[in-house]
């Protein structure tokens, strides 16, 4: 292992995409503090981290569900706990929108996506402390 502080085994984020069938409803709990934006079919954002599910038929094997979701998890370290609840969402939802926007671009179905080449502000918020 390398310099730093302890807890370098701690990963700062975790990102995960998968399928979604077309009955599948996101796995995404709701709570207080939640961001929500206008993209994709659902996309929300909290100190946690951040949740987007969009369609992508061009570019998924036939077969395959048309919708993909990217979950980004922030989990509760020392660093995080220096940001507010407010940046943590919003670095998180920075982070999930490029990785989605590259990929809908790569796998030919970024106009499907709805997903814009610019983060927008978030529309709404749950229960904001």
């Amino acid at each position: 292992g390398g310099g730093g502080g302890g807890g370098e085994d701690k990963p700062l984020f975790q990102v995960e995409f998968v399928h979604m069938g077309p009955g599948d409803k996101p796995r995404w709990a709701r709570e207080t503090g939640q961001y929500r934006y206008a993209m994709g079919e659902r996309a929300v954002a909290s100190e946690n981290g951040a949740f987007l599910s969009f369609r992508c038929a061009t570019g998924l094997l036939r077969g395959d569900p048309p919708r993909l979701a990217g979950n980004v998890h922030v989990p509760h370290t020392e660093r995080h706990t220096r940001l507010e609840d407010a940046a943590r969402a919003r670095a998180a939802m920075a982070l999930l929108h490029s990785v989605v926007r590259a990929m809908a671009q790569e796998m030919g179905c970024a106009k499907e996506s709805r997903v814009p080449a610019r983060l927008p502000k978030p529309v709404t918020t749950s229960g904001g402390r």
